[in-house]
């Protein structure tokens, strides 16, 4: 099979990563004199790494982020509360793989959103599905939906998020 069959061929059944990696990958099996198996192996990587980049702008996008923005962003040099320590178990994601709330308080400015939308990200990255609402927008949302008719519709989406973040739920009475 010629690189060009193969390179189309790869196309043709969807298999993007492999699309974008072969002729590179074809060029260092030859140079290092890989065996056909390790060759095949790094094109089955370049597969996954690809497709769980989509999946991971997939979710990102559908969980609709207020603010773009990731843990490496935060600024420790200001105190707000949240220790080296606690960041990096926040960063671990444990709190999810335990299955425990999170909920994060304080002060108007301290940066809770940031850290929320930031967590969040993360756990799409992880391939977590994840939703992100403002309070106030999921209130407006459950009575236009409701007025609408796509009361259940509306509820089956959120459902199908492992991870809700409700955001500013401190500032309405309910």
């Amino acid at each position: 099979m010629k690189l060009e069959e193969a390179h189309n061929l790869a196309y043709q059944m969807r298999l993007l990563g492999m699309h974008a990696a072969i002729e590179r990958r074809v060029a260092q099996a030859l140079a290092e004199s890989l065996h056909p198996l390790e060759f095949f192996g790094l094109l089955l990587d370049d597969e996954q790494r690809h497709r769980n980049e989509a999946r991971s702008k997939r979710l990102t996008a559908r969980a609709k982020f207020r603010i773009n923005c990731d843990i490496e962003d935060w600024d420790m040099t200001y105190d707000r509360g949240v220790s080296k320590a606690k960041l990096k178990d926040l960063v671990s994601l444990n709190f999810h793989h335990d299955r425990e709330n999170l909920l994060l308080y304080g002060k108007t400015g301290e940066g809770k959103t940031h850290l929320a939308n930031a967590i969040g990200r993360r756990l799409c990255f992880a391939g977590i599905p994840t939703t992100f609402f403002s309070t106030n927008l999921l209130f407006e949302e459950v009575a236009a939906e409701r007025a609408a008719g796509g009361y259940l519709k509306f509820l089956q989406r959120i459902n199908r998020a492992k991870v809700l973040i409700l955001d500013d739920f401190g500032l309405r009475q309910y």
